[in-house]
């Protein structure tokens, strides 16, 4: 067995470790989850009126714009958005709109509805603005008087000679955040912003090499950042519940006929 191939099983069992915690720090996937998980709450309460109705104005953002921009807002059968090449407008089926629309106007929605759902929709959307939402985290370790060299590896392939170039990099900060959940970040004492710091992959092979030396420090950064988002997803996991029970109702009353 080769040298090279020998250290990598050595440190198998650790990079295996930090791998699935940065799998597991995926806020992303978790953001998603729980507004996908909301949205089917609060449409297993369908039809929320039997008559279509404009009810007015709410700032709506989709993901392409940098701003809100007021739209008209009209409830049938389900919420819907009017335009102005629409004479009803189109359903919200957007879970990430429909989830900041129910927290920031949710309960102005409540009176138009039918009055067998009113109280239940008063209490989704109360239960909706106690939701955490997953926000992104950066977790730091500086190391002070213990600062290391790291060897960076480069193969160069389509140059007019190729080969693997190795350069020191002086690391004065380690840093891993939820946004780029399979990302660590070596950050070296330049004065120029834009210049001082390198991300490496975690799933790059040239990044394991550079790693290696950071492997426990990488861990230990990994099982804090995996703590605060197990909090909030230990914090929303009752929330979710009462709101599925809440729905429960409905749900066996629509799977029955």
């Amino acid at each position: 067995m080769g040298q090279l191939l020998a250290r990598i099983e050595e440190i198998q069992e650790q990079y295996g470790r930090i791998l699935h915690l940065a799998k597991e720090v995926d806020v992303s996937k978790l953001a998603d989850k729980l507004r996908r998980e909301v949205y089917r709450c609060f449409i297993a309460l369908k039809p929320l009126r039997y008559q279509y109705k404009e009810i007015g104005s709410f700032p709506i953002k989709y993901w392409f714009e940098s701003e809100p921009r007021d739209r008209i807002i009209a409830i049938g059968k389900w919420i819907r958005i009017k335009y102005w090449y629409s004479k009803y407008g189109s359903p919200l089926d957007d879970d990430t709109l429909f989830f900041e629309l129910i927290r920031q106007q949710g309960d102005k929605l409540t009176k138009y509805l039918r009055r067998p759902i009113k109280s239940v929709w008063t209490e989704l959307v109360t239960l909706t603005k106690q939701l955490k939402p997953y926000e992104h985290i950066v977790e730091t370790y500086k190391l002070e008087r213990e600062r290391k060299t790291a060897k960076v590896y480069f193969p160069w392939l389509y140059s007019s000679n190729p080969q693997i170039q190795i350069r020191s990099m002086a690391v004065q900060e380690i840093r891993i955040g939820t946004q780029k959940n399979d990302v660590v970040t070596l950050i070296t004492p330049s004065k120029k912003v834009e210049l001082n710091r390198e991300e490496f992959r975690l799933t790059d092979i040239p990044s394991l090499i550079t790693l290696e030396d950071f492997l426990d420090i990488v861990e230990g950064l990994y099982l804090k950042l995996h703590g605060k988002v197990e909090e909030v997803k230990a914090y929303n996991t009752p929330i979710l519940k009462k709101m599925n029970d809440l729905v429960a109702p409905y749900r066996i009353a629509k799977a029955l006929k």
